[in-house]
């Protein structure tokens, strides 16, 4: 490895490193529009959104389960999708899709209509995130993915940072349709730009083309179930379903929580928002680099813990000086655990068999979600309070922490 790295002459080093720049920035911007300005500003603007058009808590459970219903439906289809178009259309296409959604939700009147587009919304949060495992393990050097994952993760920091400050002034002065009508025409400047810069790199090429990934063939052969379903495989799938089932209604019922139950200004709630994001890109680069540095395994354990620390600021002490500092607790860790997982699964797989294990990750990862999202929403009308949803999280956390403990060092299982 180190023969062929002396080997590779100025030039092309360079070449190399400004294609790692330009994935990570502009990779990192689609995270921050199929993230941060659909799902996170949904979460933002749902208390708004529920008294203009009219819906229940249960509801807005049963909407943000339709989210990840169809995040879970676009995982299985990317395992198809991918090797036939190649996973730089299918990046791109999302985001253009993704765009389309943030007008159709302006334009939204009825629950039905919410959930729809938040439906489409959530199958491109996947088919924007499952084929870069594939185009950063073609592109990228392997002993750069947990930084280069972890800061593309951070993008979605960047739409939770500017939806923060934007959905305040945009409320109050005018409505919630607005705010949607503002992430589109940044998502639309975005498109044109970046998708000259990836036509340039090459990331747009034909599967059947002459690019440096795998071949058609390699890429398009089903992986069989025996060999993709490792032991270690299978403790990432129990640590994606939980980590969707803990962070997912997290953030879906933060806002609610703040506002409708404790009684929050609008202003106050995303200033805790602000705090999350705060740490976003900063947070995955550090984590990346630890886990680079010594294990996944250690990075996650921290965030996991980051996590319960979070969760019990909120169940006990929700009225005090402390919201902010767990509003950054939950930014560190939750900018990290979805970009370390995937880091995991690259660095220890193929790019072919990477994005196919990913795929089927993110599927149980809709499963997760819409688990939690539900239940989420269900203890809320059963209760009347989202304390005992915290305090479920909480469990389930501590359970994530014991479960990383045995996932496999990937220096030795790569």
């Amino acid at each position: 490895m180190n023969t062929e790295t002396n080997a590779l002459a100025p030039p092309q080093k360079d070449i190399v490193r400004r294609t790692m720049i330009a994935i990570s920035i502009i990779f990192a911007g689609y995270i921050a529009i199929n993230y941060g300005f659909a799902i996170d500003l949904f979460s933002m603007v749902v208390p708004d959104m529920k008294t203009e058009i009219g819906f229940s808590y249960t509801a807005v459970g049963t909407i943000s389960a339709f989210v990840r219903g169809g995040f879970l439906t676009a995982s299985l289809m990317s395992i198809f999708l991918i090797p036939r178009i190649g996973s730089g259309r299918v990046v791109f296409l999302s985001v253009v899709v993704c765009t389309a959604c943030f007008w159709g939700m302006a334009s939204a009147r009825t629950p039905l209509a919410v959930g729809a587009f938040m439906t489409l919304i959530g199958a491109c949060a996947a088919t924007v995130y499952i084929p870069m495992v594939d185009i950063v393990g073609r592109f990228i050097p392997k002993k750069y993915h947990g930084r280069v994952i972890g800061f593309i993760c951070g993008g979605q920091s960047i739409g939770v940072m500017a939806a923060s400050v934007m959905v305040p002034y945009v409320v109050t002065h005018y409505t919630w349709r607005w705010a949607w009508m503002a992430v589109g025409t940044i998502a639309a400047a975005v498109l044109v730009v970046s998708g000259i810069l990836l036509r340039r790199i090459g990331v747009f090429a034909h599967p059947d083309t002459d690019t440096p990934g795998p071949s058609p063939a390699t890429a398009s052969s089903p992986g069989r179930l025996r060999t993709i379903l490792t032991p270690g495989t299978i403790l990432v799938m129990l640590l994606y379903f939980l980590s969707a089932f803990c962070y997912n209604p997290f953030q879906t019922y933060l806002s609610p929580y703040f506002r409708d139950e404790l009684g929050f200004s609008v202003e106050t709630a995303t200033l805790i928002w602000s705090c999350i994001a705060l740490p976003g890109v900063v947070s995955g680069l550090f984590m990346g680099y630890i886990a680079d540095r010594f294990s996944i395994c250690v990075s996650l354990v921290i965030a996991y813990g980051a996590t319960v620390l979070a969760t019990l600021v909120l169940i006990f002490f929700p009225g005090s000086g402390l919201l902010p500092v767990a509003g950054l607790l939950f930014g560190l860790a939750f900018y990290s655990v979805f970009g370390l997982i995937p880091a995991y699964i690259s660095k220890v797989n193929t790019p072919s068999v990477g994005v196919k294990v990913f795929a089927l990750a993110n599927i149980v990862h809709g499963a997760g979600g819409i688990s939690g999202n539900f239940l989420g929403g269900w203890l809320k009308d059963a209760t009347g309070t989202f304390v005992w949803l915290y305090s479920l999280i909480t469990a389930a956390l501590v359970l994530l922490v014991v479960f990383t403990l045995f996932l496999p060092n990937e220096k030795k299982a790569g």
